[in-house]
């Protein structure tokens, strides 16, 4: 913007000629300002100096300036001439300050007078515009624009002139701080509290101001203490600083951590038996989904051995490629053993060998979830079993013989077409449960379970006991061919009931057993011809268990017809039952059973075995030593036994 009167082009917006001080808003009815008050002392009007280029003449120069000082050797100070500037102009401003002062006291007092001949009250700073309002000292808007664009030398805030600095008093220049660099702004002043600028509020009546105070400013409110430290402002800029700071340490955090990563990824490198730290890559076989890929890395040279599920072990070196692929069927990698479960996590084993020839099992290999088979077993059974005489059979049959089935814990074996079969004995009533387990090698343990309801059972031990087993030794099991009715007699459980019976005989006759009150009881049996004759006495307690026992009685032959008819040893015709009575001789070599009968192995002068044996509960019975050589045994022959040795009844033993 040029100015009217002298001409010197100002920056847009200015409202008085940095030059000349005129105003350059053009109102209208402005002038010159009246000449000052009588009481009020003008400053002094120094002659603005004028330092520029064009100012100075060559005459102006001493002529003994060129011959004491060559133009190469002349150096002007810069700093001088820059302060001389900074001074000139602060003058001229100072000047204009102080004119544009005295024209704003001058309409003041004007206005006072007025007040005092309208008989109103004025105050001397009614006119004087705060610092807050809108409209700003156009000095001080002009000192901000042209001070501040040149900062190399802060200003101090006070003119070189003598004229009261009211204004530059205020608006002292700051001095200018050192830049910090790094963290230091966010770190240095973390707590400082930044002072708000002041300013000078709009007029009360009813406060208290002083005519002679310099600064503009009521006393109630000059420069106090800032406000306090935990203001809004203040802890909005702590908690930036904070966070700034928890960055900062975060970004440190995880430059630390990724070092430390790398550092412990070349010393894995290292240490790695296959000098890279590359993992084994593992997957299924695009082209059969019945085998793996499995990739190694290792260095050039080293050997790779994988080994399969069952043992076997394949070697490779590496090539100049730095990895191996070994293709791995499914069938390598399942276990030896019977599986709990579905799916089984199957590891590749490859190792790797060292240059002391000692062998490394390679680390990092993923396991392989492989989907385990079921074995099929087929029960003959339902799940559900009633026993009536507590005797359980379990069959059933399996597709692969290797298969192991136990029930019950117990193994059973299996036939070459898959069929097995299996006897569970119980001793009393009761509920129970058989558990039948198939186990195979790489397949699923089978399992499965049958209730079972015994309603009657046979005790281990028979609840039937026979006279010699209670000290009864009168008792006589035999009679002689005269007699034909013999009585038999034993003891249960007190409150049982007893039954008796000659399965397969139609000679025996048989009376209902009477159980008296200490458990003892006794029936009679007829027998219509000389024979051996198999009883079957059962027995039901009170509670419900039930008992079984066999016991024989004889009806002798005449003694001395059936030896008179007796023929001599003949091995061969002992394979088939007869009636047809014997001579035996031989020495008895072991006791096979010593209870209701006696069960002995004898072996004849040609080292022939027999199986002898004889019910000897009777009074004249003869006895059976092991090591006794015997010549007049005489029986007759029942076929071959189940291990397929001839077996011989014996009546009578003479020795």
């Amino acid at each position: 913007m040029k100015c009217p009167r002298c001409g010197y082009e100002n920056v847009e917006g200015a409202l008085f000629c940095a030059k000349c001080a005129a105003r350059l808003d053009g109102e209208a009815g402005y002038s010159e300002p009246a000449a000052p008050a009588p009481n009020i002392v003008a400053g002094p009007k120094w002659a603005r100096p004028d330092f520029s280029a064009d100012s100075v003449s060559e005459n102006d120069v001493p002529e003994d300036f060129v011959s004491e000082y060559s133009p190469a050797e002349f150096k002007p100070n810069r700093e001088r001439v820059r302060a001389a500037e900074e001074a000139a102009e602060r003058a001229r401003l100072a000047a204009a300050d102080a004119e544009e002062r005295r024209r704003i006291e001058s309409e003041l007092e004007a206005d006072r007078r007025a007040a005092e001949e309208n008989g109103t009250d004025f105050g001397f700073f009614d006119r004087r515009p705060a610092r807050n309002e809108e409209e700003r000292d156009p000095f001080e808007e002009r000192r901000r624009v042209e001070f501040r664009a040149e900062p190399e030398e802060p200003d101090n805030g006070f003119d070189d002139d003598t004229d009261d600095d009211f204004e530059d008093e205020l608006d002292a220049r700051p001095v200018r701080r050192q830049e910090k660099k790094g963290l230091a702004p966010f770190f240095g002043g973390l707590f400082k509290h930044k002072e708000k600028p002041r300013t000078a509020p709009a007029y009360d009546e009813d406060d208290d101001y002083s005519d002679d105070d310099d600064d503009y400013e009521p006393k109630k409110y000059r420069k106090k203490s800032s406000g306090s430290f935990f203001s809004n402002k203040n802890t909005m800029n702590i908690a930036i600083r904070i966070a700034a700071l928890v960055a900062v340490l975060a970004v440190l955090a995880l430059i630390i951590f990724g070092i430390a990563s790398l550092a412990k990824s070349c010393s894995n490198k290292n240490n790695s038996p296959t000098g890279t730290n590359k993992a084994p890559i593992i997957e299924q076989n695009p082209e059969d989904a019945s085998s793996y890929f499995v990739t190694i890395y290792a260095k050039e040279g080293k050997v790779l051995i994988y080994e399969t599920s069952d043992g076997t072990r394949k070697e490779v070196t590496v090539p100049s490629s730095g990895f191996v692929k070994f293709k791995v069927p499914v069938s390598s990698l399942m276990p030896n053993e019977p599986v709990d479960g579905t799916t089984y996590a199957a590891k590749p084993k490859v190792y790797i060998k060292n240059d002391d020839g000692t062998e490394t099992l390679i680390d990092g290999i993923e396991p392989i979830m492989l989907q385990i088979p079921a074995i099929n077993v087929r029960f003959d059974n339902a799940d559900t079993i009633v026993s009536e005489d507590g005797s359980v059979e379990i069959s059933g049959h399996v597709d692969l013989i290797a298969t192991e089935i136990k029930i019950n814990g117990e193994a059973v074996e299996v036939a070459q077409d898959g069929s097995f079969s299996h006897t569970v004995k119980y001793e009393d009533t009761g509920d129970y449960v058989i558990e039948a387990e198939g186990r195979l090698a790489g397949h699923q343990v089978y399992r499965h379970s049958f209730n079972v309801t015994v309603m009657q059972a046979k005790p281990s031990v028979s609840l039937i006991e026979l006279p010699w087993q209670y000290g009864d030794n009168t008792y006589s099991q035999r009679v002689k061919n005269a007699v034909d009715t013999i009585e038999v007699r034993g003891r249960v459980p007190a409150g049982s009931t007893v039954n008796a019976s000659c399965p397969g005989s139609t000679n025996a006759t048989i009376t209902t057993p009477v159980v008296n009150a200490d458990g003892t009881f006794t029936f009679s049996v007829q027998m219509a011809v000389a024979g051996d004759y198999k009883l079957l006495i059962t027995c039901t307690t009170s509670d419900g268990r039930y008992s079984e026992r066999e016991m024989h009685v004889q009806r002798a032959p005449e003694y001395m017809p059936y030896k008179n008819g007796a023929l001599q040893m003949n091995y061969a015709s002992f394979a088939y039952s007869t009636s047809q009575a014997y001579k035996i001789s031989g020495t008895v070599t072991e006791i096979i059973q010593d209870g209701d009968f006696i069960l002995a192995k004898l072996t004849t002068a040609d080292g022939k075995e027999l199986i002898i044996e004889y019910h000897n509960h009777y009074g004249t019975a003869g006895t059976i030593t092991v090591g006794k050589t015997y010549n007049n045994i005489y029986g007759r022959s029942l076929g071959l036994n189940d291990d397929g040795i001839p077996q011989i009844y014996v009546w009578f033993v003479d020795d």
